[in-house]
């Protein structure tokens, strides 16, 4: 698959794959059929070399993730309710509620997708928001121009607006 210049061949497999899967082979430099020692390579920065900036945006980018994670804690934990509603969030925010997507993987489920009939595969995120069901009972209580944001956004940042709303209400 690599000519003698150290190239790709694209012409003898490139037609054999999808065009995103050539496209990323395309960003990779071809094996080197000189036995070279190993190299060290950055994965954060684009030439590979290791440079102050990408480490330090690196752990802003970890700390920013860590941070929004810890604050949904807090949310979860300081929410008044029943104890196994409390225990079912900390499931949500893991990842661990058994849907059919989790279920699949662990083989106990022949298909990951819901059973509505969308062939959609069911997270967490479908199961509480985005089914087709659910969602129409939350187009019928959701205020009309706060949905766009409400169905826009990941697990975490939707758990994170939605918990906080119902905590700061409680409490004040």
């Amino acid at each position: 698959m690599v000519s003698s210049n150290n190239q790709w061949r694209w012409d003898v497999f490139a037609h054999l794959l999808p065009m995103n899967i050539v496209m990323t082979l395309a960003s990779y430099p071809p094996p080197n059929r000189e036995p070279n020692e190993d190299q060290l390579f950055w994965k954060l920065s684009m030439n590979g070399e290791f440079t102050i900036k990408s480490a330090y945006f690196s752990l802003m980018n970890s700390c920013d993730n860590r941070t929004h994670l810890k604050h949904l804690w807090r949310v979860v934990w300081r929410w008044r309710g029943l104890e196994r509603i409390r225990s079912f969030l900390w499931l949500v925010v893991h990842n661990r509620a058994m849907t059919n997507e989790i279920r699949y993987k662990r083989h106990m489920s022949g298909s990951p997708n819901c059973h509505c009939g969308s062939g959609d595969i069911e997270t967490i995120l479908h199961v509480l928001r985005d089914c087709k069901w659910v969602r129409e009972v939350w187009l019928k209580i959701l205020n009309p121009c706060d949905t766009n944001g409400f169905f826009a956004v990941d697990l975490h940042i939707w758990l994170l607006s939605n918990l906080s709303s119902i905590v700061n209400t409680k409490e004040g």
